[in-house]
């Protein structure tokens, strides 16, 4: 996992703005899951043991995140109790927020958990306040229109994709995504509940050496061959030694 920039845990299925960006956004769809198995939310305990296996055993040098298609602010309250859980374990873990920029602590100060906070801020917001309240974290806005991914289309392609270098994503109930396109998981990794965190790596990691070579692999997932979504360089969010 030493290239692999962040370690996605979704540490909620909800979302403030799901109904702003509904019928748009895949976390306003009540199938966004698709057929994956929904019966079991990640547990804190699961939550770190997985940490400790991606440092430890697995070679991950990245972040720690918490979004996905939900807004991890709305979870704050368990999230400032469970990073320092995680820290007390692996020591050399670094957490990253990315955030709608709807919710903050009234201490923003308390947000220095954060290496990096990231805003997709959809409304202009001013943020001087909190540069000024966490001088040692970077912050990055961003500035999109609103979220489209459900209305993607599909168009078969040879172009690879350099998007899985980014990010495995572990969702709400353990299942492992290829990516966010793939949110109703028609290529799925596993379950870290049955399958265990290893087994759902390594799955990542074969998969990822299948859309990542040009051309991409006929052996590549259909979703990804078909995917009009690719990222054809990598995005350095982080600096991997």
């Amino acid at each position: 996992m030493r290239h692999t920039q962040f370690l996605v845990f979704e540490i909620s299925d909800r979302c403030n703005l799901a109904g702003r960006h509904a019928g748009r956004c895949p976390v306003s769809l009540a199938d966004r899951y698709g057929a994956l198995d929904t019966s079991r939310p990640l547990t804190d305990e699961l939550i770190i043991e997985c940490c400790e296996k991606a440092y430890h055993e697995l070679g991950f040098q990245g972040r720690i995140a918490w979004h996905y298609y939900n807004e991890p602010m709305l979870s704050w309250d368990r999230l400032r109790t469970l990073i320092p859980r995680i820290k007390a374990r692996v020591h050399e873990a670094t957490f990253l927020l990315w955030t709608n920029g709807t919710i903050w602590p009234a201490n923003l100060m308390d947000l220095a958990v954060f290496r990096d906070i990231v805003v997709t801020d959809y409304d202009a917001q001013d943020f001087k306040a909190l540069v000024q309240a966490l001088p040692g974290t970077r912050i990055v806005a961003l500035h999109p229109g609103l979220d489209d991914r459900a209305l993607c289309r599909s168009q078969y392609a040879e172009e690879r994709c350099q998007r899985m270098f980014t990010e495995l994503i572990i969702d709400h109930y353990g299942n492992g995504h290829l990516c966010c396109m793939d949110f109703r998981g028609a290529c799925p990794l596993g379950n870290v509940w049955d399958a265990g965190f290893e087994q759902v790596v390594l799955n990542f990691l074969e998969i990822r050496d299948l859309v990542s070579r040009y051309p991409m692999s006929a052996a590549a997932p259909r979703v990804c061959r078909f995917c009009t979504h690719r990222m054809a360089q990598k995005a350095y969010w982080v600096h991997l030694d």
